[in-house]
Formats: structure tokens, C-alpha cells, sequence
């Protein structure tokens, strides 16, 4: 009987031993797993930086090019509307002549 009690005992204290080394790997893979993860972190974060700041670039570039193209149109715009206005003008000065005349 005591012989079986020592064994028991025995290998209750290799498991102990066994789960312990087994534990301290388990710390090793989480911590190695930590560092792993916020190398990562990091890097997605620069990536993600970079991404919006090539982004910004874009934007502006586009609006400045909107804005550009919608001077550019509002100039056309504004030079057609005083053609058409001098037109019209001529036009009304000729009308009312015409009508002096015939008055």
C-alpha cells in the first residue's frame, strides 16, 4: 500500500512538473504572441497613416482641379451671358429706333 501511495505521489509531482514546464511555454508563446501583435499594430497603424495622407493628397488635388474646372466654367458662363446681354441690348436699341421711326 505504501508503495502505491509513493507512486501516486510520484507522479502527481512529475505532472506538477510537466504542467509547469507547460505553463512556461504557455507565458513564452503569449508573450512572443504580444510582441507579434503589436509589431502588427504598429505597422497597420503607419500603413493606415500613409493610406490617409496619400488620401488628403488626392482630395485636395481633386478639389483644387474641381475648383479649377468650375472657375474655368463660370468664366464661359459669365462671357456668354454678357454676349447674350449685348445682343439683346443691340437688339432693343434697334427695336426702339425702329419704333421711334415709325412713331
Amino acid at each position: 500500500m505504501e508503495k502505491q501511495i509513493v507512486n501516486m505521489l510520484s507522479d502527481i509531482q512529475r505532472n506538477i512538473k510537466e504542467l509547469d514546464s507547460n505553463m512556461k511555454e504557455l507565458e513564452s508563446n503569449m508573450k512572443e504572441l504580444r510582441t507579434d501583435v503589436q509589431a502588427d499594430m504598429r505597422e497597420f497603424r503607419t500603413d493606415l497613416q500613409a493610406d490617409m495622407k496619400e488620401l488628403r493628397t488626392d482630395v485636395q488635388a481633386e478639389m483644387q482641379e474641381f475648383r479649377t474646372d468650375l472657375q474655368a466654367d463660370m468664366k464661359e458662363l459669365r462671357t456668354d451671358v454678357q454676349a447674350e446681354m449685348q445682343e439683346f441690348r443691340t437688339d432693343l436699341q434697334a427695336d426702339m429706333k425702329e419704333l421711334r421711326t415709325d412713331v
